[in-house]
């Protein structure tokens, strides 16, 4: 199975991207994946499938099963991961998100016991001397029907590990970017295949593989996202996985299925280096004016009063006397631009 899993290549998106003249600022972001609500889901439906019998081909019936059930492919058998890791994107602007392919962590965790295990490969021989279990990612039990219901083998995929990329992408309403802008796939996995021989002297059309390295799959992404705030510069990032296809190839045998699920991360984007943009979105608005008034003390009264941050009262004395008054509020009527109006650097000189 040396194609294991179709390689579909990089998708080229295009997406136009207006940049108010005078200034441009990107930023690279590490989001940190929350691994309570983030996995992926394959769904395989049953299909007609062509198959080696060493003479020539049958066309079969192929599902995907559970190890212990004729019957189910389910969460728990190995057709759902967890999601975990990083991944990172470019901040542009503070008005788009571009996904950099390539720079990203994203892990499926190992946590269903599914059939082969590694320990039991014989390498003399390049077979499985038993029938146990190791953790795994994904898999399950591939079962055909000619004439009689057989199982043609089981599989495991481990070490799998995920990335994102796209174009930029310009930030909409409630920070939301769309689908069909990016690409999600699978980066690198091992498949661990014990192949079984078939009835009626068929043969065993799929062979038995240990850690065989998969090509890269990827495909386009129908799913979107939002990238909210969380207080000050934190951010949630919420990227909903969407694939309509998804082919794998087993031996000779080409499977096609879909995707669906979920990454929820956190991460912090850097200061926007614009004076009083206490919440790093690039603009001075009615949320960093309720800041400011938070942290206003006067002329001599010195340090933070009740309900302002250190951070927040050192940023808003702009002329460093150590208190926030109307010489600051100055400075601030200079550098408001209102929400999604890009401020300047140089607002407060």
């Amino acid at each position: 199975m040396k194609r294991s899993l179709r390689h579909l290549g990089w998708v080229g998106l295009a997406v136009s991207l207006f940049v108010p003249a005078g200034w441009t600022h990107a930023a690279s972001i590490t989001w940190d994946i929350d691994p309570t609500v983030s996995y992926i889901r394959l769904a395989i439906p049953d299909q007609t499938v062509t198959v080696p019998n060493g003479t020539g081909t049958l066309t079969v019936t192929m599902r995907i099963r559970d190890a212990g059930d004729n019957n189910s492919w389910s969460d728990a058998g190995g057709r759902r991961a967890t999601l975990d890791g990083s991944f990172v994107t470019d901040y542009v602007n503070f008005t788009s998100v571009q996904f950099v392919a390539g720079s990203q962590g994203i892990i499926a965790l190992q946590q269903t016991n599914l059939r082969p295990n590694p320990a039991q490969w014989d390498a003399v021989n390049a077979t499985y001397t038993g029938t146990g279990t190791a953790l795994a990612a994904l898999g399950g039990r591939a079962r055909g029907t000619y004439i009689l219901t057989f199982d043609a083998a089981f599989l495991a995929l481990r070490n799998v590990h995920m990335d994102i990329g796209s174009s930029v992408l310009p930030l909409g309403p409630g920070g939301s970017f769309p689908g069909s802008q990016s690409v999600f796939g699978i980066t690198a996995a091992d498949a661990d295949v014990d192949g079984l021989a078939l009835p009626l002297g068929l043969g065993q059309p799929i062979p038995d593989l240990l850690a065989d390295p998969l090509p890269p799959t990827t495909a386009l992404n129908t799913g979107g996202g939002t990238i909210v705030s969380t207080g000050g510069r934190n951010r949630k990032l919420t990227y909903t996985i969407t694939m309509p296809s998804l082919t794998i190839q087993i031996d000779t045998t080409i499977i096609n299925g879909s995707a669906e699920g979920l990454i929820v991360a956190y991460g912090q984007i850097p200061d926007s280096g614009i004076p009083f943009d206490y919440d790093g979105d690039g603009d001075v608005d009615k949320d960093d004016l309720a800041i400011f008034q938070a942290c206003m003390t006067g002329p001599a009264v010195t340090g933070p009063p009740a309900g302002c941050t250190a951070a927040d009262f050192a940023a808003s004395d702009r002329d460093g006397d150590n208190d926030v008054d109307m010489r600051d509020f100055g400075k601030f009527q200079r550098c408001y631009t209102g929400a999604n109006k890009l401020g300047t650097p140089t607002c407060a000189q």
